[in-house]
């Protein structure tokens, strides 16, 4: 069976012109005010340094909370599904990252102790300037949503 070269030619004009995923490269603050916590303890300030090259994804945040208190934490891994481990403000566990659509990926974090699971949905504006979370929360004291806005900067 032979391959016609006109369609290998359309193929790959196709491919060539086909949207790529978005890059979140770069340095994001959280705008505090425009987030909604929900009942949340709100942070006071929040910045995060990605670098992505997709599917991989590295970042490194920096939490100032409303007490004072300050904490960093970090992800090394990629958007293909997979478990890597991570550790959130309430422990250690493993988390999954995955592409959903072409400007929206999901995660879900389980903690270690099987106390706490957490899901996300991360959607990149189409300007590529905001990005929104939407965060659920399972917790051994129930169920607490919230959104965080992020502002490229």
């Amino acid at each position: 069976m032979s391959i016609c070269p006109s369609r290998v030619a359309v193929l790959l004009a196709f491919a060539a012109t086909a949207p790529a995923a978005d890059n979140l490269t770069g340095t994001w603050l959280l705008n505090v005010g425009n987030s909604s916590w929900d009942g949340m303890q709100a942070p006071a300030s929040l910045v995060l340094k990605v670098e992505h090259n997709e599917p991989r994804l590295k970042y490194h945040g920096h939490i100032v909370y409303a007490s004072g208190a300050e904490r960093d934490f970090h992800f090394d891994g990629a958007l293909d599904g997979n478990e890597y481990p991570m550790t959130r403000s309430y422990g250690s566990g493993m988390v999954t990252l995955k592409r959903f659509e072409l400007h929206t990926f999901k995660s879900e974090f389980h903690s270690t102790d099987g106390r706490y699971v957490e899901r996300a949905e991360v959607r990149l504006s189409v300007n590529s300037r905001r990005l929104t979370r939407k965060v659920r929360l399972e917790t051994p004291e129930g169920v607490k949503y919230w959104t965080e806005i992020y502002e490229k900067q």
